[in-house]
C-alpha cells in the first residue's frame, strides 16, 4: 500500500508563479462554465512590481503538489489599508483552486495559518482575490451556468471542504439578473421631480481626461462604500491601474457620472460581458486573441453592474434609480440580453428592496468564510 506524497511550497521563483497562474487551465479544462482569465492580466496582478495592492499589503501565494504534481493553490494577505481602516486583525485568503481532495487542502490553509500566526492574525476570511475590490466570495449555487465578466466561478466541492476545515458563513453575496422587460418597468418609473428638484445630470466618462476623471470616481468610491461590510479604500494609484484595464476595451457610455447641482455624486460602471470572448480566446491574445476580440465585440449581448455608488451626502435623492436609467438609455440595446447587477450585500435592505420591487430575485449567491486560528 502506498501513501500519497503531499508538499506546500511558497511562490518564489517565475517557474512556481508560472504553475501558480496555469494551474486553474488545467484544473477546468473540461468544465465548459468556467471562463479562463486573460494570462498576461494574471501575470500583471500577482506581480508585486505592477500591482499597487503590494505596497500596503503582505502577500504570499502557496502551491500543494501530490507526487510532484500541482494539485491546488491559494494566496494569503495581510491588507495593512484594511486593518488600519477598521481597526481589525484580520488575515485574507484567496486564488483557491483545489482538486477534490481534503488532505491538500488541509496542507495550503495549514501554511496559510502559519503564515498569519508568525503575524500575530487570528481571525482568517474569505475567499477574496486580494480583496472585496476585486473578485470576491465563493460560488455556492447555480453551477450550471457560467459567471459574467470578474465573477467567480468554482466547482460545487469547494464549499465542503471549507466547511470540513472548519470555515464557516460570514456573509453572502447576491447577484441579480435584469432582463429586458425589467428594464421596460425601470424606464416606467417617474423620477422627474428628483431631476428638476435636485437638478440631477449625467454624462459619460471623458477618457481623454481620463486622469481627472478617476480622481473625481475614486474620491465618490471611497466616500459611497466607506459605511460597507468588508470595504477598503482604495489607493489612488490602485483605481487608476484598474481604470486604465478598463479602459482599454470599454466604451465610455458604460462607465456613467451623475451630478446633482453641479457636483459629481454618483457613478455607474456596466462593463460588457467579456467572458462571452474569453471563453473563445482561452485566456491568450496571441497569436489571435486580438482578432477575435476585434470580432467578437459586437457580439456580446448582455452585461454586469459592476458598481453602482453614491456619496453619502447626496443619498436620498434617487440618483441610484436615476443612474440605472441612464444605463439603461446608452446601454440597453446592447444588452438586450439582460444584465446582471453584482454583487450586493444581503443584507443591503436599501438596494435589495429596490430589486425586489421589480420583481426580481437574486439568482446567484457567492459566500463569505471565516476561521479562527489557534
Amino acid at each position: 500500500m502506498s501513501f500519497a506524497d503531499y508538499q506546500v511550497i511558497e511562490v518564489i521563483t517565475k517557474q512556481q508563479l508560472k504553475e501558480f497562474i496555469d494551474f486553474p487551465y488545467k484544473l477546468y479544462k473540461k468544465n465548459k462554465y468556467w471562463v479562463p482569465p486573460l494570462k498576461l492580466q494574471e501575470i500583471e496582478f500577482y506581480n508585486s512590481k505592477k500591482n499597487a495592492f503590494f505596497e500596503h499589503s503582505k502577500v504570499k501565494l502557496f502551491l500543494c503538489l501530490k507526487d510532484n504534481q500541482v494539485v491546488g493553490r491559494i494566496s494569503a494577505n495581510i491588507n495593512e489599508n484594511y486593518n488600519s481602516f477598521h481597526n481589525e486583525q484580520i488575515g485574507f485568503w484567496g486564488s483557491f483552486e483545489i482538486i477534490n481532495d481534503k488532505t491538500a487542502a488541509e496542507k495550503l490553509f495549514s501554511a496559510v495559518y502559519e503564515f498569519f500566526k508568525k503575524n500575530d492574525i487570528k481571525i482568517v476570511r474569505g475567499p477574496f482575490t486580494f480583496s472585496t475590490n476585486e473578485i470576491s466570495g465563493l460560488l455556492v449555487d447555480s453551477f450550471d451556468s457560467a459567471p459574467l465578466i470578474m465573477m467567480p466561478y468554482n466547482f460545487e466541492y469547494y464549499e465542503k471542504l471549507l466547511i470540513e476545515l472548519g470555515h464557516y458563513k460570514v456573509k453572502d453575496l447576491w447577484a441579480y439578473y435584469l432582463d429586458y422587460e425589467t428594464y421596460k418597468k425601470i424606464m416606467a418609473v417617474d423620477i422627474s421631480k428628483f431631476i428638476n428638484r435636485y437638478k440631477l445630470t449625467c454624462r459619460k466618462i471623458n477618457f481623454r481626461k481620463f486622469e481627472d476623471e478617476i480622481k473625481i470616481l475614486n474620491e465618490i468610491y471611497n466616500d459611497a462604500w466607506e459605511k460597507n461590510w468588508g470595504f477598503v479604500p482604495m489607493t489612488y494609484r490602485e483605481f487608476y491601474n484598474m481604470g486604465k484595464e478598463l479602459k482599454t476595451f470599454v466604451p465610455e457610455e458604460c462607465v456613467l457620472l451623475a451630478y446633482t447641482e453641479d457636483q459629481p455624486a454618483g457613478f455607474l460602471i456596466a462593463l460588457p460581458d467579456f467572458n462571452f470572448i474569453l471563453k473563445k480566446i482561452n485566456g491568450r491574445l496571441l497569436p489571435f486573441g486580438w482578432l477575435k476580440i476585434l470580432l467578437n465585440f459586437k457580439k456580446i449581448n448582455r452585461g454586469r453592474v459592476i458598481t453602482l455608488g453614491i456619496s453619502h451626502k447626496f443619498r436620498r435623492r434617487a440618483i441610484d434609480i436615476y443612474l440605472i436609467q441612464q444605463a439603461i438609455k446608452y446601454n440597453g440595446e446592447r444588452f438586450n440580453a439582460g444584465t446582471e447587477l453584482s454583487w450586493i450585500l444581503e443584507d443591503n435592505l436599501v438596494m435589495n428592496k429596490i430589486l425586489i420591487n421589480f420583481g426580481l430575485k437574486h439568482y446567484k449567491t457567492y459566500r463569505i468564510f471565516e476561521n479562527k486560528i489557534e
